[in-house]
């Protein structure tokens, strides 16, 4: 087992805490979750210690274990969704309809609701993405459209549309048609 170097409120005493594991239940969504946690003991008093980062990660093995039963989708789904298509966070959103601070806290670990969840799970299917992106894809930025359109296989423009330079006029401007030609 790790140990790591604590303060003990209990005893006040500063030692290499243990890190032990026990079996704990856990409240998710009203359902109780029963993991294999680790905790940091002191080990001249025997008191927990808290470890916010121990913490963090009990409740994600208790997320972990709520998504399997519940059939959610995990972070890594969603991050391979993403690079699949070579999207980022806030274009996914952009094309389901989701928030870009839902997509990242999903993939920071937390819960989706019910309907996000049906949302990302059926994402995974390309045919929902084409209808999405058909009717949410103009609102992405051009770099992200182009590698959405890339990844669904869309024709892509000739180099020579790309290379057209884009002229501006400043100031007044006169048009003068004679022998067919236009000057500016």
């Amino acid at each position: 087992m790790k140990t790591v170097n604590y303060f003990c409120p209990e005893c006040w005493g500063s030692a290499e805490a243990k890190v032990e594991e026990r079996s704990e239940t856990h409240i998710v969504r009203d359902t109780e979750i029963e993991i294999v946690s680790q905790n940091a003991v002191c080990p001249l008093c025997g008191a927990d210690i808290d470890d916010p980062e121990l913490k963090d990660e009990n409740i994600q093995r208790a997320y972990d274990v709520y998504r399997k039963n519940n059939g959610l989708i995990s972070p890594r789904e969603i991050r391979e969704l993403r690079a699949k298509y070579g999207i980022s966070q806030k274009s996914l959103g952009i094309l389901l309809g989701i928030g870009e601070a839902s997509i990242v806290r999903y993939e920071g670990g937390s819960l989706p609701t019910n309907s996000n969840n049906m949302l990302l799970q059926n994402a995974m299917n390309e045919s929902f993405i084409k209808e999405a992106y058909k009717k949410n894809g103009s609102h992405m930025p051009k770099f992200q459209q182009k590698k959405i359109e890339a990844a669904l296989g869309y024709e892509q423009p000739s180099d020579a549309s790309d290379s057209v330079e884009e002229i501006s006029i400043v100031g007044p401007s006169v048009l003068n048609y004679q022998d067919d030609t236009i000057t500016l």
